[in-house]
């Protein structure tokens, strides 16, 4: 379940408008409870409160990693005056959701917005008990595949800087976490520029146990022979942000997934990620994420 519940419940809006008075979401009667029951009918295992929420993206056909897809059961994914009285998301379009995503090992987050009293709506608990009632789960799927690893335990980092960067493109890009569709940012070196090139991240301190770095190439508008994904790179940390020492290299390769490396556990407040090689001549980073794997940095 997931419950858009915040300031654009109150005003009407799909995209609340910045700098409201706090003091307009006023709910008379919150009751949680009634949301977790009517999640339980409906077969739920979950439920997701909603802070921010950006969600555009589907997952495709043969998709093998975890992942998650939502979608709203009533009419936006805030409450609106109407939503008491305009019929929900039909049954049968929430068992074909489930049905599609289940092999492609998704979890479908349904949006169920509670009204300005604080309860679900009874049309929406209704829909969610008829769900309940009608799903069947999918006990023939293969279990999911074994999972690339990930970088279990990230630092936030606090800064960039780049030999180079594209104007507007600069390297505090890669860790401003915008990548999501209509939102994504990038460092790239695309121009005249030659390799290498490198991006040095600096994590603030220096930490223990910084031992993977995830790079999440340029995802929009892509032909994936000419998108700037490095495809050879070096890494390198420091302590000090002077001297620098390798501690993993290798190649990449020319697509949108995500790329990992890995290296043994050391103390960083600064890696560098040097770019050797990449399609269309030049690099670009939409997203850098760095830290330990299954060690905490402290």
């Amino acid at each position: 379940m997931f419950n858009h519940f915040n300031m654009g419940t109150f005003t009407n809006e799909e995209w609340a408008t910045p700098n409201l008075n706090p003091r307009t979401f006023a709910p008379t009667a919150v009751n949680c409870v009634q949301w977790a029951a009517a999640a339980v009918s409906a077969k739920m295992k979950l439920g997701i409160l909603t802070t921010k929420h950006h969600v555009g993206i589907t997952s495709p056909t043969g998709n093998t990693y975890a992942a998650s897809q939502g979608q709203t059961i009533s009419n936006g994914w805030f409450w609106h005056p109407a939503t008491p009285t305009t019929d929900p998301m039909s049954l049968s379009s929430i068992l074909s959701h489930l049905h599609d995503l289940e092999a492609k090992y998704t979890t479908f987050i349904l949006n169920c917005p509670p009204n300005r009293n604080g309860f679900l709506d009874t049309n929406i608990v209704n829909r969610l008990g008829q769900v309940g009632a009608a799903r069947s789960p999918n006990t023939s799927r293969v279990p999911l595949p074994t999972q690339q690893f990930r970088t279990e335990h990230p630092v936030t980092p606090v800064t960039a800087t780049a030999t180079v960067f594209h104007q507007g493109e600069p390297p505090t890009n890669a860790i401003d976490g915008l990548s999501d569709k209509n939102f994504e940012t990038c460092w790239s070196t695309w121009g005249q520029f030659t390799f290498p090139q490198a991006i040095t991240v600096d994590l603030g301190a220096v930490y223990t146990n910084i031992s993977t770095l995830e790079y999440l190439p340029k995802q929009w508008n892509r032909t994936n022979t000419t998108d700037g994904d490095i495809t050879s790179y070096t890494i390198f940390v420091s302590t000090n942000g002077s001297t620098f020492t390798q501690v993993a290299s290798g190649t990449w390769a020319g697509n949108q997934k995500t790329k990992l490396a890995e290296w043994p556990a050391t103390n960083a407040r600064y890696l560098k990620l040097q770019a050797n090689a990449g399609t269309g001549n030049y690099a670009n980073v939409s997203e850098l994420r760095i830290g330990g794997r299954s060690g905490k940095p402290a």
